[in-house]
């Protein structure tokens, strides 16, 4: 499947976005990118995050299913004590690593999609979240090979320097993701691509690795921390649904985010590289020429 479709049986189509409301195609500053980030959430928030919802939970359910997955049920704070105690036992480490291989996988399939929703904004067509969400579970295996290979390229890179290595790996290939789903491109393509438009920027592309990490934490800390401690110490709720579901909704708005940061970056960097400001707002004249014609 090379593209989406705008309406039919997949689900109605989705309100298209106003030229006002998408992100302006200029130039930003690292801290402007996280900015716009946020911005482009708040303009379709249910269309946005209900797609990293559908697609983090079957993947938290299948790490769910992984033995030892209820060490993830641990604070925040404790997950690292408890991993350096229960390293020894094989069951709890795997279910731990295999929720953090979920939220990972999530957060680049989010990004994918968020890169085709954004192409086929600024093409005039509104693709409907069932139609993309389709489309991703086609186009699934190429978007867990480029999974593999990025965090292969990360970890290679990390165990020889330090963890450097893999920091500088994650810079280069972070729009991979965006890429992919905006230009539907193939696995070599979307690395090439990423490389080549980072590299140029690689300090500024960096800042915004470092202030996306940090920022994403922060907001899901926040976002389990309050109703943790109101569900703990003020109302009677289940601990089941302080540990995991406020935790799955906190994870959901980080990795909408973390996707919604990459696909910035990714309009900002070509901007720069490839004047695609100049190519949508021709493609826009011309567009508006034909239509008075007819």
């Amino acid at each position: 499947m090379t593209g989406v479709q705008s309406s039919g049986a997949a689900g109605r189509p989705a309100k298209i976005p106003t030229t006002e409301e998408l992100p302006p195609l200029l130039p930003r500053t690292p801290l402007a990118i996280i900015d716009e980030s946020v911005t482009f959430l708040r303009t379709r928030p249910g269309t946005l995050l209900g797609v990293a919802f559908i697609v983090l939970l079957p993947l938290r359910l299948i790490a769910a299913l992984l033995p030892g997955a209820t060490l993830r049920d641990a604070r925040p704070d404790q997950l690292v004590d408890i991993l350096v105690t229960s390293i020894a036992s094989f069951d709890s480490f795997l279910g731990a690593i295999g929720l953090l291989v979920a939220d990972s996988v999530a957060v680049f399939a989010v990004g994918a999609i968020y890169g085709k929703l954004m192409a086929r904004w600024f093409s005039g067509e509104g693709p409907s979240a069932s139609d993309v969400l389709v489309w991703s579970i086609k186009r699934s295996p190429a978007i867990f090979m480029i999974w593999l290979i990025i965090h292969v390229i990360e970890i290679v890179g990390g165990a020889f320097s330090g963890g450097f290595g893999g920091v500088i790996g994650g810079v280069f290939l972070m729009v991979c993701a965006p890429i992919f789903g905006a230009e539907d491109a193939g696995v070599r393509t979307s690395l090439s691509r990423s490389l080549n438009l980072t590299a140029p920027r690689f300090f500024a592309c960096f800042g915004v690795f470092v202030l996306v990490a940090i920022a994403g934490q922060v907001m899901r800390f926040v976002l389990r921390a309050v109703p943790t401690i109101l569900g703990v110490s003020v109302l009677p709720i289940p601990v089941w649904i302080v540990s995991g579901v406020f935790d799955l909704l906190a994870t959901t708005v980080a990795i909408a985010f973390t996707a919604s940061s990459a696909v910035v970056l990714y309009l900002d960097l070509r901007v720069r590289k490839e004047g695609i400001d100049l190519e949508v707002a021709m493609a826009r004249v011309f567009q508006n020429k034909d239509t008075h014609r007819g």
